[in-house]
């Protein structure tokens, strides 16, 4: 399982770095890669998001949907942040703990 795990997240290290506007929310997410985390059976979804809205926004959520190899989805994962104020950038981390193929970036919210 180990093993296995190990290639999953290899796989995903290798994504794009595209940048991703989300207009309605004023965030801007780039750098998004897949790390293995310090322990078996626990990976990351990395990145960053700015808030490009020109005012404070008090909460920040990133989600992501995780994929197997058959593109069914196998689990979520989600990171938050608190008080991101105008042309800051959040580096983030969203835990993950079960194996997967890839992710897709689904939604940015703030409230």
């Amino acid at each position: 399982m180990k093993a296995i795990y190990a290639l999953t997240v290899a796989a995903c290290m290798a994504l794009s770095t595209a940048v991703f506007a989300y207009e309605q929310s004023g965030v801007e997410v780039g750098n998004l890669q897949a790390i293995a985390g310090p322990g078996a059976g626990v990976s990351y979804i990395t990145g960053t998001a700015t808030n490009i809205k020109g005012q404070p926004l008090s909460h920040v959520f990133v989600h992501f949907n995780l994929y197997d190899a058959n593109n069914a989805l196998v689990g979520n994962a989600i990171a938050n942040a608190n008080n991101l104020a105008p042309d800051d950038t959040w580096k983030f981390k969203a835990g993950v703990t079960v194996p997967y193929n890839h992710f897709v970036l689904v939604k940015v919210q703030t409230y």
